[in-house]
């Protein structure tokens, strides 16, 4: 459905002459198009540093195709294309997206990168859903019948650790017959489903997917994927895409010698051990965690943001490093956010947890 809508605007460029279809960037030719103006971009003892402008001028590097292919192939997509943010990512995807739609559906709790891409779609109808309400998205959809809606949710909310039943939203979004959905992963690839996300691990196949590189994979970027189509659709329309420097690519050999790691398997499963050791230990310590919250994200209401700063101060004297969360990034209170690593030890999660348990007893 997605690629049918974007078939007139695909066609109406490209009668126009307007069409851009991305072309690879060659070492073997000289640069007369780039912004490297003192060729610091081009080499040094750090390798080729600098993009040197928007992919739509000086081309797309073999390294940043090489990524798009590894990346679909990892999650099952048919292509995508690399953002420089995980932030541009988001805006830029729907604020594109919304010249196709008549809607837009967001789920309140969505992070700010999404809330600012419905903003931009401001000519749109956009309403906001309750948090994780099936119900909720629900009657917004049946209220909508016959208009084209864009719906967009994450599938692991980095605050509460919580996550949609995927399957149900999918089932959802299909009864409609004229809505798409758009799945942010980004605190879900390399976390679940072996790595390649929630929506792998619940057989669902969003309309668009959004996979940043900031989080499991350790570097900086983005990307988002689904047909080809799409991909052709964001690298005309996406303003981010368009009028931002290329991704490193630097930056992006990161990215892919991080993506073979992952795709091993061994450290996703080590994260998610880790995790389950340390819930289990909180929960032996009567440690009281957000109750739907799951897997390496550990939220610990407080009372109030003060305490949460209070408490945090007292674990970085421990050195302990963890987050202290507060208005308007929480809705109210003050929250601990803990976030286990594949690599943090049985022996250090133990100690966290007897702190922990001290300061939930003052």
């Amino acid at each position: 459905m997605l690629d049918d809508w974007i078939a007139p605007k695909l066609e109406d460029l490209g009668a126009r002459e307007w069409l851009r279809v991305p072309f690879s960037f060659r070492d073997d030719i000289l640069d007369f198009a780039s912004n490297d103006y003192l060729g610091l971009a081009r080499g040094s003892s750090h390798g080729r540093t600098g993009s040197g402008g928007s992919p739509h001028i000086t081309g797309v590097r073999d390294c940043a195709s090489s990524l798009v292919e590894e990346l679909s192939d990892f999650l099952k997509l048919d292509a995508g294309v690399v953002f420089t943010s995980g932030y541009g990512a988001n805006f830029g995807t729907i604020e594109a997206l919304a010249t196709l739609v008549d809607d837009v559906l967001s789920d309140e709790l969505n992070h700010a990168s999404i809330i600012d891409g419905c903003r931009l779609a401001r000519h749109k109808a956009v309403q906001v859903f309750k948090h994780g309400s099936l119900d909720s998205l629900g009657q917004m959809l049946a209220g909508l019948r016959g208009r084209r809606v864009l719906v967009v949710i994450e599938s692991y909310y980095s605050m509460d650790a919580d996550s949609y039943d995927l399957q149900r939203v999918d089932a959802l979004v299909r009864e409609h017959g004229s809505a798409i959905l758009m799945v942010d992963e980004a605190h879900a690839v390399g976390v679940f489903g072996g790595g390649r996300g929630l929506c792998s691990s619940s057989l669902v196949t969003p309309d668009i997917l959004v996979c940043t590189f900031g989080k499991a994979l350790g570097a900086s970027g983005a990307f988002v994927g689904g047909t080809r189509a799409l991909s052709s659709f964001l690298w005309n329309h996406c303003r981010p895409l368009i009028f931002s420097t290329g991704a490193s690519p630097a930056s992006i050999d990161v990215v892919r010698a991080n993506l073979a790691q992952l795709r091993s398997g061994e450290l996703v499963e080590k994260l998610n051990e880790n995790a389950r050791f340390f819930r289990t230990i909180l929960a032996e310590n009567g440690v009281r965690v957000l109750p739907a919250s799951h897997g390496p994200i550990v939220p610990i209401q407080l009372a109030d943001a003060v305490t949460a700063v209070a408490c945090r101060e007292r674990l970085l004297s421990h050195k302990f490093l963890i987050g202290a969360v507060r208005p308007p990034t929480i809705p109210s209170g003050g929250r601990l956010r803990i976030v286990i690593h594949a690599d943090h030890s049985h022996g250090d999660m133990n100690r966290l947890c007897m702190l922990l348990t001290k300061e939930m007893a003052v």
